[in-house]
């Protein structure tokens, strides 16, 4: 098992420091709250992942966008511990005290995944249960269905690249699962209301430095 220390309590909420969001979950704690984070083996090995591809990008610094996609893999991992490890991940609340260790195995698995085809059938196949038992316990753990769930996923990780990194459009729809931009963008609006690039001149800090 693997711990990782907290930081002391501070609040980061300010929408000006949209960097320091995923650090809610190292900076606030409630009640009863344990200093340091238990990391499974599994938990640890997507977490060197995202740590690789940082290391990728600065050895290697590919084309001009080496900075932001190293940002776009350090908050990927600021992402993955937050959802783990908060009852309050934005727009997804997941109290993971309350479910089942297969559930946890599930999501662990969606969550170092997210990026390729994951369907339903594939998800039955890999964890051996059948589809209405596998979207109860979705239900159950997250309200919604383990398919709805991936999409919001996807969504939710795009915004944070569309907002802290300069990462084209279409190759963000592709870091998050989607091979046709048309796709990405619509699905992309159904959640958030607006196409990704608007969200972005919206929401986007850098665009704001000028």
């Amino acid at each position: 098992m693997i711990f990782i220390r907290q930081a002391s309590r501070l609040d980061v909420t300010d929408p000006q420091v949209q960097d320091l969001y995923w650090l809610n979950s190292f900076l606030i704690r409630g009640d009863g709250y344990a200093n340091h984070y238990q990391l499974t083996q599994a938990m640890l090995k997507r977490l060197l992942q995202l740590a690789e591809n940082i290391q990728d990008e600065f050895d290697n610094q590919r084309t001009g966008y080496w900075i932001c996609r190293g940002r776009s893999f350090f908050l990927e991992m600021l992402c993955f511990i937050s959802k783990f490890h908060t009852n309050s991940a934005p727009n997804m609340e997941v109290a993971l005290e309350s479910v089942s260790e297969l559930f946890e195995d599930i999501l662990l698995y969606i969550h170092t995944n997210y990026t390729d085809k994951l369907t339903l059938a594939h998800l039955v196949d890999t964890f051996n249960l059948n589809r209405t038992s596998l979207n109860n316990l979705f239900r159950i753990s997250t309200g919604e269905t383990v398919i709805s769930y991936i999409i919001k996923l996807r969504i939710e990780i795009s915004a944070m690249m569309l907002r802290d990194t300069g990462i084209p459009v279409k190759e963000i729809g592709f870091r998050v699962g989607y091979e046709d931009t048309v796709n990405f963008g619509r699905t992309f609006k159904k959640i958030k209301g607006c196409s990704p690039k608007q969200y972005r001149e919206d929401n986007s800090w850098l665009l704001r430095l000028g």
